[in-house]
C-alpha cells in the first residue's frame, strides 16, 4: 500500500527428542547426574505473526507483533528416581513479542540503525519463572564509511541496551529443588564497543576495536551477567586476497 508493506504469516515447528536426550546416562565431574528419557515426546509449536513494513527513500520501518504458542518443550529436572537430572517434557508456555527497526543511509557515508525487542513469556498457575529471558532489549548502530584519496576509512559504534530481569534460583541447587527457590532481580546494562577500519593498502586493512567502551563491569557476576572484565583494545589486520589479486 503505497510505500508501506503489510505481511501475516503462520508456521509450525517440530523437533524430535535426540539419542542423547532419550538415552544418555552422564556423569557430570560427580557433580550430578544426566538421565534420558526414552518417554519424550517431540516438542511442538505455532507461531503467528503480522508485520508492517515502511520503505522511502533512504529511510527503512519496520515492526512486527507474533505470538508463540510451545508444546513439550524438552527440558531437564531433578528426579528422586533415577537421583538426578533428568529430560523432560515442561509445561505448555506462550510466548509473546514485538520487534520494530528504524534504519537510515545518507549519500555522507553515515548510516544508522535502531533495534527494539520486547518479549513476555506466560506462565501457567503454579508456573515459576527460571529462564533469564529480559523483556527490553535495544540495540543501536552508527557507522560511518569514506573513501579520501584512495584510502578507506569506517567507524562503527554499536550498542546493546538489556532491561533488568526479575526470576527464580534455587536455594541450593539444581539436585536439591525440595530446598525451595526463592526470586531474584538481575539488573540491566549496556555495552558499546567502539571499531574503526583503515584501508592501508589495496585489500589489506588496520583494524582498531574498543569494546566496552564505557568500562561497564557488574557489581557481581551471575548465570546471564556479561563476562567482561572491563574496557579491552584490540589491534589487527585482514586481508582479502581476492582484492589483492584483483586487476
Amino acid at each position: 500500500i503505497g510505500n508501506c508493506s503489510l505481511r501475516g504469516s503462520y508456521s509450525q515447528g517440530f523437533r524430535s527428542p535426540t539419542l542423547k536426550e532419550m538415552y544418555m546416562v552422564f556423569n557430570m565431574a560427580n557433580m550430578m547426574m544426566i538421565y534420558g528419557n526414552p518417554d519424550l515426546k517431540s516438542e511442538t509449536s505455532h507461531n503467528f505473526s503480522v508485520s508492517a513494513e515502511y520503505t522511502k527513500n533512504r529511510y527503512n520501518f519496520s515492526v512486527t507483533g507474533y505470538y508463540n504458542l510451545v508444546h513439550n518443550r524438552i527440558n531437564t529436572v531433578y528426579s528422586e528416581d533415577p537421583k538426578g537430572q533428568i529430560y523432560t517434557n515442561t509445561d505448555k508456555m506462550d510466548i509473546a513479542g514485538i520487534d520494530a527497526n528504524i534504519s537510515a543511509k545518507y549519500p555522507c557515508g553515515l548510516g544508522y540503525r535502531l533495534s527494539y525487542t520486547y518479549i513476555h513469556e506466560f506462565m501457567r498457575d503454579g508456573q515459576k519463572k527460571f529462564t533469564d529471558t529480559r523483556p527490553h532489549t535495544a540495540t543501536v548502530r552508527i557507522d560511518w564509511g569514506k573513501t579520501l584519496n584512495k584510502v578507506d576509512f569506517n567507524y562503527s559504534l554499536n550498542g546493546r541496551v538489556l532491561s533488568k530481569v526479575k526470576t527464580n534460583i534455587y536455594n541450593d541447587s539444581f539436585n536439591n529443588p525440595a530446598a525451595g527457590s526463592q526470586a531474584v532481580e538481575y539488573p540491566g546494562y549496556m555495552i558499546w564497543d567502539l571499531t574503526f577500519s583503515l584501508g592501508i593498502i589495496k585489500g589489506v586493512n588496520m583494524n582498531l576495536a574498543v569494546n566496552n567502551l564505557f568500562d561497564y563491569v557488574p557489581d557481581y557476576y551471575y548465570f546471564n551477567s556479561p563476562t567482561t572484565t572491563g574496557t579491552n583494545l584490540t589491534l589487527g589486520l585482514s586481508l582479502d586476497i581476492d582484492r589483492i589479486f584483483k586487476k
